[in-house]
């Protein structure tokens, strides 16, 4: 799992964890809105991110083999991927979409399926290794990559929520 794909599974938990909160907490419910228009877009800069960098992974893919067979098996798993990356980065750009309860759970579903879909892949083919070429290496997340996203995501969390608390208050006076 590289950077991008981590801190999208940290917005992920953050969202979750947010709109959990303020089903509890009824100060939380005055800015959920600032809330998820500033957490949304976060994760669309973090998935443009991502985006790119499987657009430059391609473009390398395309470049390092002669017969472009490697090309063909990134472009499988990476074409439609960045497809609904783009889609939900041009449908975040949206104002009124971008901060509502609904869209931010239909992004969480599609980012958290995207990279489920990313780690499904890495999986078959970690138990499969002969089936792509001797020349594909995508390394295997270490235990401690895998538990970044929690502390992170409340970190992100408390980030985000200043921000929406100032943009609350910036909206009332």
């Amino acid at each position: 799992m590289n950077i991008p794909e981590s801190l999208l599974l940290t917005h992920c938990i953050a969202t979750i964890s947010f709109l959990v909160a303020t089903l509890v907490i009824a100060k939380l419910r005055k800015v959920i809105h600032p809330y998820l228009a500033t957490a949304n877009s976060i994760a669309a800069a973090l998935a443009l991110v991502n985006t790119t960098c499987m657009i430059v992974n391609l473009i390398i893919a395309w470049e390092a083999s002669p017969d472009h067979m490697f090309f063909k098996y990134r472009s499988v798993t990476f074409l439609p991927l960045i497809v609904i990356y783009v889609a939900a980065i041009s449908l975040t750009l949206l104002k009124k979409l971008r901060a509502t309860v609904l869209f931010s759970l239909i992004l969480i579903i599609v980012y958290a399926c995207l990279i489920s879909n990313t780690m499904a892949y890495l999986i078959i083919y970690t138990f499969n290794p002969g089936a792509l070429s001797v020349s594909w290496s995508y390394p295997w997340p270490e235990s401690s990559a895998l538990l970044f996203p929690l502390p992170a995501a409340a970190i992100y969390s408390v980030i985000c929520y200043h921000i929406a608390k100032r943009i609350h208050a910036r909206q009332n006076h």
